[in-house]
């Protein structure tokens, strides 16, 4: 119905990165935000209630690492030689660590996740960020939509260190769980939520892999082929995008859709904040799935928001989206 193609959306996802350092100055304002936004949603879309365990839907990136625990775990990476001195000409001390014990300082990477935990229990019952690192949120009988979460720092990401890699056990384990559990009719429009990108373009460490290889076509075969999403929202590299995947089955797509930036300490000025409105539409009777999107980006130009093709040539205000199931 065009005559309702604003209507203000039922809920919003926001993909990472919500903290600089995830120290909980922080996340005291990210919590009051949040709590705005979902009033907001709330207030001018009451339909929007009871959809979700709350109306807007968070997951964490690599800036929700605490670095002062994370620097922690590279220094006892890093033991200093006892014969080693600083510039006052004092010897410094040897760190020395039972990496048996501790297996392989993978405590203090769980550690390094806690602010993040606590943040978000404000707004999810049951935080699932670091164990077991992904969350499907089942909404097929109301909306037609079924997301999956995947925390891409969980595993091998830290301030000092990038390798945004999800083992391949991670998807199968969300594959068998949609096949048997949630979607065993194939009925919903299934929609991957993660911080990593699918950027073709963006530089490798940026770029979400699977763990096992580093062959992207793996990658995308297991999206589609595997747990058979169709829209993928990611963020972490300050790029909007609106972008197909070839998934090599004409009959089958994957569309990737980058957020920008609301805040940020390291980009100009005005060229944030950016956000992405995007609309399901043309819901399939015998497929019982969404065969259309349209997404429109608004981004703040020091004076108001105004929407930006954040595809092709820019003459355009829209990008619309085929959705296609095999």
């Amino acid at each position: 119905d065009d005559d309702n193609y604003f209507d203000f959306p039922e809920f919003a996802v926001i993909t990472g990165d919500i903290a600089e350092r995830a120290r909980p100055d922080d996340y005291n304002e990210a919590i009051d935000f949040i709590n705005k936004l979902s009033r907001l949603i709330t207030n001018e879309n009451p339909l929007s209630t009871g959809l979700l365990e709350n109306n807007v839907i968070i997951l964490p990136g690599n800036h929700d690492i605490n670095w002062d625990i994370s620097f922690a775990r590279s220094l006892f990476s890093k033991p200093v030689e006892p014969e080693e001195k600083d510039k006052k000409g004092r010897l410094k001390t040897e760190i020395k660590f039972d990496k048996d014990n501790f297996n392989d300082l993978g405590y203090l990477h769980q550690y390094s996740w806690i602010p993040y935990e606590k943040f978000a229990t404000s707004f999810v019952k049951k935080p699932w960020h670091f164990d077991p690192g992904y969350k499907i949120i089942d909404r097929s009988k109301e909306i037609h939509l079924i997301f999956v979460c995947i925390n891409s720092s969980r595993w091998n990401v830290h301030h000092i260190a990038q390798k945004p890699e999800v083992p391949q056990t991670v998807f199968t384990e969300i594959r068998n769980e949609l096949r048997d559990k949630y979607d065993s009719e194939n009925t919903a429009t299934k929609i991957l939520l993660v911080h990593h990108t699918l950027d073709a373009d963006a530089t490798v460490e940026n770029q979400l892999k699977i763990a096992e290889t580093t062959e992207r076509s793996e990658l995308i075969n297991t999206l589609s082929q595997e747990c058979e999403f169709s829209l993928v929202l990611t963020g972490h590299i300050h790029k909007r995008a609106v972008s197909p995947i070839h998934t090599g089955n004409n009959k089958r797509s994957l569309n990737h859709i980058g957020a920008g930036t609301l805040k940020s300490n390291d980009t100009a000025k005005y060229d944030h904040p950016q956000f992405n409105l995007i609309r399901l539409y043309d819901l399939s009777p015998e497929l019982n799935k969404f065969r259309k999107a349209a997404v429109f980006t608004f981004a703040y130009n020091g004076t108001q928001y105004r929407i930006e093709k954040a595809s092709g040539d820019g003459t355009e205000e829209i990008d619309l989206i085929d959705i296609k199931y095999v």
